[in-house]
């Protein structure tokens, strides 16, 4: 019974917003940045547009010398479900979130000759929130494990997560086929959550907290022309060291002092620090124009979950992955239509994931146009669809057979995009 009462107020403090394992990403990294990404969901060996300074960053000596505006903007309707089965006090059901979240993404570039400046500003983790109004499968947990499983008269839960990254960095030509890049990033990451419930006993629970953090990463690309019609590409982003410090507004006492308040049975006190680092990241990718109108992108993406510090936590996980490959069409001299698929592996067994949040393995498909409204003015569209593999677990140790949690998820999303060069 312990155990479960750990996992549960776990879940409760580390609440985020599942946008992390929407569209691209692991277990907290995130790159959906662009609405160029969202069309074609490969992106690592693009040499086309202002977003690759987040994508490919040394392949932006591919482009035209001159400066670059690029902004987009995300909506994505995200549907999650918590679905519980075999609870004592015969609550069994789905509870559900359709919170959605708006992602924005800003990059600029200046290029000229063998030298280029460049700036982004994105979300590499987080991105939104989410609203169970009518509580999560951790409310039932918690419920369960201190008061017995009454009836729980009503619940609600709700997470806010959002890390901004700004970059600055440069790229040079080192020979006609080989460029190199370099850049810094700076994160500031936002966390907060807040959950409460009464049960048919009259006990009230609530937890309120907010926490901080901010870091610095290096960011580091190359980019290979094998040929006229063969692009290689890699980018290498370092771990990003984040120590979190909790503001706790609200909290519940377990009983009379010294016994512990809810938070602080995991050691979460107003004020402290806890470390999650931002997983470090390589992306490999290969574009080959096949044919003067049709070229063909692959990627493979490689999170190092293990690699970083989340206060032991990361001993529960493995490293994840995505791979995916885009076409892309030019239809004529200002029209080019894509589509892409990509298949992520998140790298965490579903009894370590967090409810409100859950982290699943997920086929993705994208598909949109570039359209040149003016020699300098692109517009770029995307739309597509995350399907979530299903998965639940049975939480352990317990003594009441047949009781198990389950998640369920979909994401559709939208995106548009500006790019204006001069």
């Amino acid at each position: 019974m312990k155990k479960i009462f750990s996992v549960a107020a776990v879940a409760i403090l580390c609440q985020t917003v599942g946008v992390t394992s929407s569209l691209a990403g692991a277990i907290d990294n995130l790159h959906n940045y662009s609405a160029e990404y969202i069309r074609t969901l490969n992106r690592n060996a693009a040499t086309d547009s202002a977003d690759i300074v987040a994508y490919n960053p040394a392949g932006v000596m591919a482009m035209d010398d001159g400066s670059y505006v690029n902004l987009s903007l995300q909506y994505l309707d995200k549907d999650y479900e918590n679905i519980l089965t075999g609870l004592p006090n015969g609550q069994d059901g789905t509870l559900t979130q359709d919170e959605p979240s708006i992602i924005p993404g800003f990059f600029a570039l200046h290029k000229k000759e063998k030298w280029a400046a460049f700036a982004a500003v994105t979300v590499p983790a987080g991105g939104g929130k989410v609203d169970f109004e009518e509580g999560s499968a951790t409310l039932q947990l918690l419920n369960l494990s201190i008061f017995g499983g009454l009836p729980l008269t009503a619940q609600q839960s709700e997470g806010e997560e959002v890390y901004v990254g700004v970059t600055l960095g440069g790229a040079y030509q080192l020979n006609d086929d080989l460029s190199v890049s370099a850049g810094l990033r700076h994160i500031k990451a936002d966390r907060s959550a807040k959950a409460s419930f009464t049960n048919a006993g009259g006990a009230d629970v609530a937890v309120d907290y907010e926490s901080e953090a901010d870091g610095w990463g290096g960011i580091f690309g190359v980019n290979y022309k094998a040929s006229d019609k063969l692009n290689l590409a890699a980018r290498y982003e370092t771990r990003t060291k984040l120590d979190f410090e909790h503001t706790v507004t609200a909290d519940t006492a377990l009983g009379a002092p010294p016994t512990p308040t809810l938070l602080q049975v995991i050691g979460v006190t107003d004020g402290m620090e806890e470390r999650r680092d931002l997983p470090a990241i390589l992306g490999l990718g290969l574009s080959h124009q096949c044919t003067p109108a049709l070229k063909v992108d692959v990627n493979l993406t490689y999170y190092f979950n293990e690699d970083a510090n989340w206060a032991g936590a990361e001993d529960d996980v493995n490293d994840g992955y995505e791979f995916g490959i885009a076409l892309e069409y030019a239809v004529n001299d200002r029209l080019r239509v894509s589509g892409g698929y990509m298949y992520t592996e998140t790298g965490i067994d579903v009894e370590h994931t967090v409810a409100e949040s859950p982290k699943l393995d997920v086929n993705t498909f994208g598909g949109g146009f570039a359209y040149a409204l003016k020699d300098n003015l692109e517009l770029n569209v995307g739309l597509g669809v995350s399907l979530y593999d299903d998965d639940s677990y049975q939480p352990a140790p317990t003594t009441i057979p047949g009781l198990t949690v389950g998640y369920e998820k979909e994401v559709i999303f939208y995106s548009t995009g500006l790019q204006y060069s001069f």
